[in-house]
């Protein structure tokens, strides 16, 4: 297979911007130039950041402010790069791996010289390869995210940054009426700043072009270039079926695994001839697929395992011999997956299909796993499934580091509680459910008193015993459906949910709990310390809170002024004496 560099593929016409560049500006000039990122640079034009259309749509969805962002308070950094001479196909597999959509491509001293989309990859991977897959129902996504034409768009860019959905369908009346994408909110990224109220219906892509999953794949996607879209809808007699990205088609048009290792062995067997070596294809196919580090099985239709390669039994640790004629539910099966997500697994591969998705399995000594699984059917020369190969992949390291960034980019590293990017969706989650509900909601503004001589006698890290007991104090006096956030420093938030439908009840529930928390926190601490001399004391210090609350409902307001008038109110006990609780009064 010819070698293709990115180089030879790469869009060198990036737009780039100074990391002090206003996000609205950034918005502005994404929507206006119809792309789909923008590069932060420094002086010498070194790649610093991106920032994505799904960068938008997280950003629209945490509803933060625009007018004091810059580019580099919400980029990601540093971008994903590489250089230029690396393989489009090696690049796209990274990609892959890291569920990135973007790739900077740089030189060897680290200058930008463009960028890759899956726009590119999906112009230069061979169309051939969709061969096996013929039509669009057999890559289709039924996974898809729904909203109504009378539904809110904050909703419904709620839902894609939650789901991390490049688009939402629009349904009116129960049918297929339109779509939004990621491209579509950019454009309305100041239209839903200024006016949250804003629903589908007034914003909606219509007509809504729609296919038969019968269509062709390669004609999917001359209808995509034509309209300059990257996502058809699949709908047969107004039934939304599924939905067909560019995403989608470009993973489709890597080839399924086991036609990779076919093409290996062609390979092997072209150096074979060429060396005269008198190897058999059968030897040729064992030492291949025996090779590969994906853990690999053969069954036959009953799902009773023929074959098994090394990897699978470095995998679930079963030989060989224990695994030959066994059914494969009897080796791995962990009871975490319902019947429901079987019967659709066996629904899929039984009607032809290839199935991928993730699995939780069981290893021989007990223990659990995260796998990529790939099951690909195997048909005889009369079309009968006859077998099926599976290609697994352990992920769980990948699945644990994703919870770890995952906490460590939403909760507080002293505390583990919510920080401040947190509180943002919990406060939208707690305005939501207001809604629907017509309940009121509260949050409470804290800020320690006494809390700095602390830290400026002790030192820091005898401060941050404090503040772990603080949190803890504050948690134990809430309930499970509230929230407790460290704002920073010596600050906690305190968000109460469904209070009731009467106000004055409301009121006394929070002025309950804000007591509560008072009283708690007032209690002495008792600190253990470690003396220079590698002993241990108990310092007690003496320490209370003023707190400012603020009653909320519905969308009222944003959360940024939500948050602005408790933080008021709880300058007014600090100014009151402190250790006090004050309401916040619009009128005041």
């Amino acid at each position: 297979m010819e070698k293709i560099s990115l180089s030879e593929i790469l869009t060198s016409s990036v737009k780039t911007v100074s990391p002090h560049a206003d996000i609205s500006e950034v918005l502005e000039i994404m929507a206006k130039q119809v792309i789909s990122c923008v590069v932060a640079v420094d002086e010498e034009n070194r790649p610093l950041g991106i920032f994505t259309e799904r960068d938008a749509v997280h950003l629209l969805a945490e509803r933060r402010c625009f007018a004091i962002l810059t580019m580099a308070d919400v980029m990601s950094a540093p971008p994903f790069s590489s250089l230029a001479d690396l393989d489009f196909r090696e690049a796209y597999r990274i990609l892959q791996e890291r569920q990135y959509r973007h790739l900077v491509v740089v030189d060897t001293q680290g200058i930008l010289l463009g960028i890759i989309t899956e726009g590119d990859f999906l112009h230069h991977l061979d169309a051939g390869d969709l061969s096996e897959f013929k039509k669009a129902e057999n890559v289709m996504s039924k996974n898809i995210v729904t909203v109504d034409v009378d539904d809110l768009l904050v909703d419904a860019i709620s839902l894609m940054s939650r789901n991390r959905y490049s688009c939402v369908v629009v349904m009116r009346d129960q049918k297929p009426y339109g779509i939004i994408t990621e491209r579509d909110v950019v454009k309305l990224a100041e239209q839903v700043t200024d006016n949250a109220g804003i629903l589908v219906s007034r914003v909606v892509n219509t007509p809504l072009i729609s296919v038969l999953p019968t269509m062709m794949l390669p004609e999917a996607i001359k209808l995509m270039d034509k309209h300059q879209i990257r996502h058809l809808v699949i709908v047969d007699q107004d039934k939304l079926l599924g939905l067909v990205t560019r995403h989608d088609l470009v993973k489709t048009l890597r080839g399924n695994y086991v036609h990779f290792l076919r093409e290996t062995i062609q390979k092997q067997r072209k150096e074979i001839f060429r060396l005269g070596q008198q190897r058999s294809l059968f030897e040729l196919h064992d030492a291949a697929l025996a090779a590969v580090a994906n853990a690999i099985i053969i069954t036959d239709s009953k799902a009773v395992i023929q074959w098994s390669n090394p990897a699978f039994s470095k995998l679930t640790g079963y030989t060989l011999e224990e695994t030959i004629g066994r059914h494969i539910s009897e080796l791995v099966k962990s009871e975490k997956q319902d019947a429901q997500f079987y019967k659709i697994l066996w629904k899929t591969i039984l009607d032809g299909s290839v199935w991928r998705g993730e699995v939780i399995n069981k290893r021989k000594n007990g223990s659990l796993f995260y796998e990529e699984m790939t099951i690909t059917p195997v048909r005889n020369s009369n079309e009968d499934i006859t077998h099926f190969i599976a290609v697994k992949q352990d992920v769980s390291e990948r699945k644990l580091l994703d919870e770890q960034v995952q906490n460590l980019a939403f909760h507080d590293a002293l505390t583990q509680l919510p920080n401040r990017r947190l509180l943002n969706s919990r406060l939208e989650q707690a305005m939501n459910i207001s809604k629907r509900r017509s309940h009121y909601c509260a949050l409470l503004f804290l800020d320690l008193d006494n809390f700095k001589p602390l830290n400026d006698t002790y030192g820091h890290d005898v401060g941050d015993l404090l503040l772990v007991e603080v949190a803890n104090r504050i948690s134990n006096c809430v309930r499970a459906v509230d929230t407790v956030v460290r704002f920073g420093g010596d600050e906690f938030v305190v968000i109460l949910s469904e209070l009731d439908t009467d106000k004055a009840k409301s009121i006394t529930h929070a002025r309950v709990v804000a007591e509560k928390i008072r009283v708690a926190l007032a209690e002495p601490y008792k600190l253990l310390i470690q003396t220079p001399e590698h002993t241990e004391t108990s310092v007690e210090h003496h320490c209370t809170t003023s707190i400012g609350v603020t009653l909320f409902s519905s969308h009222q307001a944003c959360a940024g002024d939500i948050i602005k008038w408790a933080d008021l109110a709880m300058y007014q006990s600090k100014a009151a004496g402190r250790n006090q609780i004050q309401f916040y009064d619009s009128n005041a």
